[in-house]
This record gives structure tokens, sequence and C-alpha cells, in this order.
């Protein structure tokens, strides 16, 4: 069996595993959004301090201080 088609058995059953896990979930009715809200607010505000800290390096590139 060549290298590529253990790859290609590998992906697919990782992609099967992931579908049976994701009907698993829906299933028991699990909310798996949830898992992901201190993780998504952490990204929200390390966005929101980029888009501060980059706002007021354009500042001083035009204000030249």
């Amino acid at each position: 069996m060549s290298g590529v088609a253990v790859v290609l058995i590998v992906i697919a059953a990782i992609v099967v595993g992931l579908g049976a896990l994701a009907f698993l979930a829906w299933f028991l009715g699990w909310d798996t959004g949830r898992v992901g809200d201190p993780l998504r607010a952490s990204a929200n505000e390390a966005g929101e301090r980029t888009a501060d800290g980059i706002a007021e390096f354009w500042d001083w590139l035009r204000l030249g201080r």
C-alpha cells in the first residue's frame, strides 16, 4: 500500500469520526457553542486591543510625536 493511500485512509477516518461526534452531540442535544465562549470573548478583547494599538500608532505617525 502506498503512502498516499494510507494518508487518504487516515483523513477519511478522521472525517468520519468527527461526523459521528457531531451527530452524537446533535442527537443528545449538547450545546457545543458554550464550550468556546471564553475563548471567543478573549479573542474579541484581543482584537479590540489590537485595533486600539493600531489607531494609536497611526495617530503617532500622523502627529509626528
